[in-house]
């Protein structure tokens, strides 16, 4: 899937704001590699069981049951032993990719993909400004300069969410 294909899989408030960050950025020099937007719950599942162990996973599979998100319950056990790094302090449903309204994206500066932002800054800063004039909320005071999202980023879905609202956005996924 390519970047505009990606794009287009948020809704259409978290799209527009995406596009205008892309130009604003582009405005100042550089292009965005708009790498992740919709994440699938199962995929948020698979990433977060990287780097941990049975016994947290079971952890928050409890904490998932006993708030009523049976089904992302089953789904963090379902998807099975997951190698690799840490990539998300999320659990499925708790991430903003799942309900299209938040994406990642990094700098490329002379065709250079920018993953850090020490030797970066100038156009890290352009882009935090940017989401920030855009009215969305970005993750770098929270060690996640790629990501951004509509909604503040100290509220997890399923917080505002009740478990039949969050499945029907897991049986749209």
């Amino acid at each position: 899937m390519n970047e505009r294909d990606k794009i287009d899989l948020l809704i259409p408030e978290a799209k527009a704001k995406c596009l205008e960050i892309e130009a604003k950025c582009k405005e100042n020099g550089f292009d965005l590699l708009i790498y992740c937007t919709y994440r699938s719950f199962e995929e948020q599942a698979k990433l977060f069981r990287q780097s941990r162990t049975l016994h947290n996973i079971v952890l928050k599979s409890d904490e998932l049951r006993s708030n009523g998100f049976v089904f992302l319950a089953e789904s963090l056990i379902s998807v099975g032993s997951q190698y690799g790094k840490w990539v998300t302090n999320s659990a499925p449903g708790e991430s903003w990719h799942q309900y299209k309204e938040a994406f990642d994206a990094v700098p490329i500066i002379n065709g250079d993909e920018c993953w850090k932002y020490e030797g970066n800054e100038k156009y890290w800063e352009i882009y935090f400004n940017e989401v920030s004039k855009a009215g969305m909320f970005n993750g770098d005071k929270f060690g996640d300069s790629p990501h951004c999202q509509l909604r503040q980023l100290n509220i997890n879905p399923l917080d505002v969410l009740s478990p039949a609202q969050v499945k029907i956005y897991w049986l749209n996924s």
